[in-house]
């Protein structure tokens, strides 16, 4: 009996091999070679944001605004309206109301100009409109001074007098005092109309009797009779 024999697998092998080769070569092509994926790339601002660090959200610069009041220049020989020291007592109030009216008595000629009278008081006055920082109607020497005072503040651009009332017009008077009468003087005050248009332009929001009760046209004429 012949013995059987196995068949040759040369051809086998060799195509197995080449195979193998063929994967090997296709991989290296894949991941190396010219036929690589190549991914998205990174810009140069998403490289310089990944590299830079985050850097917290800066504060807005906050600006301020402040409204300030007008600031005017006061008008040549109109009282000051700095804070003044007020006198301690009415006697010495008194003193220095005297002195105003004395040195008004020099410096304003008494010919028949419009005026803005703003304030007139004698010493012991009783005003049911108004009331003093101590919450009386009756005004002192001081009291009157302090509002002649606080108007030449308010109207620091504005040429305010303190007049003896005994020395114009019907040359009014409390016996044998005075009332201290606070106007005020312009060049343009060439009327009653005019006076009382300044008047309204300085006091808003004040009509009517309210408004004269403030602020009204006086002409300052020599006293007479």
């Amino acid at each position: 009996m012949t013995q059987r024999t196995g068949g040759d697998h040369r051809p086998l092998l060799a195509g197995l091999a080449s195979a193998l080769v063929a994967v090997l070569f296709f991989g290296w092509f894949v991941t190396f070679g010219p036929g690589r994926s190549v991914g998205p790339e990174v810009s140069a601002m998403e490289a310089a944001a990944s590299q830079s660090p985050k850097r917290s959200a800066q504060t807005p610069t906050t600006v301020a605004s402040v409204l300030a009041p007008r600031v005017t220049s006061p008008a040549p020989g109109a009282v000051s309206g700095d804070p003044q020291v007020l006198p301690r007592s009415d006697a010495e109030a008194l003193t220095v109301l005297n002195n105003k009216i004395a040195a008004s008595a020099q410096a304003v000629a008494i010919d028949g100009q419009w005026a803005a009278q703003l304030a007139s008081k004698y010493v012991g006055i009783v005003d049911p409109a108004q009331v003093t920082t101590t919450g009386s109607h009756k005004f002192y020497a001081g009291d009157i001074l302090a509002e002649h005072v606080a108007l030449a503040s308010q109207l620091a651009d504005t040429r305010l007098v303190l007049l003896d009332s005994r020395t114009f017009g019907a040359g009014k008077r409390n016996g044998d005092a005075p009332y201290y009468v606070t106007v005020a003087l312009d060049p343009t005050f060439t009327g009653a109309d005019r006076v009382m248009a300044w008047c309204a332009s300085r006091f808003e929001g004040l009509t009517g009797t309210a408004l004269t009760d403030r602020c009204l046209p006086t002409q300052l004429t020599p006293v007479t009779g």
